[in-house]
């Protein structure tokens, strides 16, 4: 399976795009140099939402964070992640993206997200899918 990760080119107004753009090329020589397969730049929006979905601002965000970690993201620990990846192979995906920053997200936080995937995941996740041992994964 192949892994990539997502980075985020929203920022809340009045942040410093120097600055920002500093912090995603330091994001991107971290990701390459942890051997991800790619890396992906995201866009901005006219309206606000996440992965698509607009958020009711009426609703309460605990229900559709839980809403959107159920059915979009692979959220906990890395070995969480992992198995939710692993499940995802097994159902025939070969190329998943993780994404690891929101709009006004620290730098360090970032850093450390991505650190976690390329140390932990990322290794866990190429070893049970190397040579089809992807296939010994418990069901989903």
């Amino acid at each position: 399976m192949k892994l990539g990760v997502y980075l985020n080119a929203q920022h809340p107004a009045g942040d410093d795009p120097g600055r920002r753009f500093a912090e995603t090329l330091e994001q991107a020589r971290l990701i390459r140099s942890l051997g991800f397969d790619s890396i992906w730049g995201g866009e901005h929006h006219l309206k606000w939402g996440l992965a698509g979905i607009s958020l009711d601002p009426a609703a309460r965000p605990e229900a559709q964070l839980r809403s959107l970690a159920a059915n979009r993201f692979a959220l906990g620990s890395p070995a969480q992640v992992a198995e939710a990846l692993l499940c995802q192979h097994k159902a025939g995906v070969t190329h998943a993206t993780m994404r690891v920053s929101w709009p006004g997200m620290r730098q360090d936080d970032i850093l450390a997200g991505i650190e976690l995937l390329g140390r932990e995941v990322l290794p866990e996740v190429r070893r049970q899918t190397s040579a089809g041992r992807g296939q010994t994964v418990t069901p989903c």
